[in-house]
């Protein structure tokens, strides 16, 4: 595909799926409005830098104000979502459903209020004039970069990230890291369709996704853990601690498969 179709259709897609959150009843519309968005974030700090590092990073500033709001709904929802999965007692799963409920509601008011807001409106009007004009300065000077050596010197500096994480390796240092895969994927993704010309890149997607879940895992049950924390006086204390059990046990559990995936070096290039 072209990669001026490419960004085009992408930018079409978002303002497709901003309409439809005007009645957000789908959770998977707002999953895939983030999806596509990031995609663009990745495009914008993968390749448009190696074009113009000004106007990327005003371009990802852009793109990261229209996802900022939608991040905490979307937590929220996944979390909701996933309740019944968890191992601990009917009546535990019962009173985070009500507590999360409740919370919701209040989380999608902002939502609401920051997504139909002005501000907002203006950001998206920018960013989709922005991707159909002629003089975007990614669709003028996309074609003189190496790409093929872009994605391939970001796919040995990540793996070697990777090799390098051990048991004192910090919490933050996995997210950060896990956040530099996701943008790769999308960003491997994007070559994929738009610049692949017969030099593959030899990432085998299988485990790149055995990853990303490895790492997803840690953070969920991390942040999972911190809000059971907060919620001190909405529990007994007795449920306070099975939780905090359950999602401490997920939480190491998730980390040991990340490091025996590490070491087994099934993912090697």
């Amino acid at each position: 595909m072209d990669f001026r179709e490419w960004f085009k259709e992408r930018a079409n897609v978002t303002n497709e799926l901003y309409i439809r959150l005007d009645n957000y009843e789908d959770i998977e519309v707002l999953h895939q409005y983030r999806v596509n968005l990031r995609k663009l974030y990745a495009c914008s700090e993968v390749y448009a830098k190696q074009v113009d590092k000004k106007k990327s990073k005003e371009l990802s500033k852009l793109i990261k104000r229209i996802i900022k709001p939608t991040s905490a709904l979307r937590d929220l929802d996944v979390f909701l979502g996933e309740i019944e999965t968890f191992t601990c007692s009917a009546q535990i799963k019962k009173k985070l459903h009500n507590i999360l409920n409740i919370k919701r509601a209040t989380l999608f008011e902002k939502f609401s209020s920051a997504v139909k807001s002005d501000e907002y409106k203006n950001n998206l009007k920018d960013f989709y004039t922005m991707s159909k004009s002629d003089k975007f300065f990614l669709y003028k000077k996309i074609g003189r970069v190496n790409n093929y050596k872009t994605i391939k010197n970001i796919e040995k500096i990540i793996y070697g990230d990777f090799n390098k994480i051990d048991e004192s390796t910090s919490f933050t240092e996995l997210h950060e890291l896990r956040m530099k895969f996701k943008k790769f994927r999308y960003a491997l993704n994007i070559y994929e369709q738009c610049f692949d010309e017969g030099k593959k890149i030899s990432t085998d997607l299988s485990k790149l996704k055995i990853l990303q879940d490895l790492f997803g895992a840690i953070q969920d049950n991390l942040v999972r853990l911190e809000f059971v924390k907060s919620l001190k006086g909405e529990l007994t204390k007795k449920q306070l601690i099975e939780l905090k059990d359950y999602f401490k046990k997920n939480l190491n559990s998730a980390r040991e498969k990340l490091y025996i995936f590490k070491d087994s070096k099934e993912w090697l290039l």
